[in-house]
């Protein structure tokens, strides 16, 4: 089930109010942003300067500095580049995986799930997803079956 390794669509974002916004990103907890989803219109400025501190600045040792960090210094220089999401990109967040893994939160407001399959060991399958009671097994469901309800097969 390799679709939902890095995040998971909930909800379309193709309507106009989602694109006021150059570039979005979502809230993490400070110094930084989710560094999982970030969405915006071609020729971003941000999306410009972020990648510019890969190429002067790397660290490949500090897996989150260049995209969470910097985004949220660059962000604190310029907060005119950006919208930050504060909710709809980043819940559960990696401190509250629980919440998605052996719990079921109320998803369906949710643009993204950031699924954080690195961090679960998960070996679903599209079978196997049709009994998981959880926020994961519900998003899961609605994306390959249409419709978030347990499946009794």
């Amino acid at each position: 089930m390799e679709p939902y390794s890095r995040g998971s669509w909930v909800k379309n974002v193709t309507h106009c109010k989602f694109w006021l916004y150059v570039c979005r990103v979502g809230k993490e907890k400070p110094p930084k942003f989710i560094a999982g989803i970030m969405i915006s219109r071609k020729a971003s400025t941000f999306i410009r300067l972020l990648y510019e501190s890969y190429r002067r600045n790397y660290r490949p040792w500090d897996w989150d500095y260049n995209c969470a960090r910097v985004a949220y210094q660059l962000y604190l220089q310029r907060p005119d580049l950006l919208h930050v999401e504060p909710y709809k990109f980043t819940t559960p967040d990696w401190k509250e995986r629980d919440k998605l893994w052996k719990q079921v939160i109320d998803w369906k407001d949710l643009y993204v799930i950031h699924v954080m399959g690195h961090f679960s060991y998960d070996s679903s399958t599209p079978d196997s997803i049709k009994m998981i009671n959880s926020t994961f097994g519900e998003a899961m469901r609605f994306i390959y079956y249409g419709s978030p309800k347990l499946i009794n097969s």
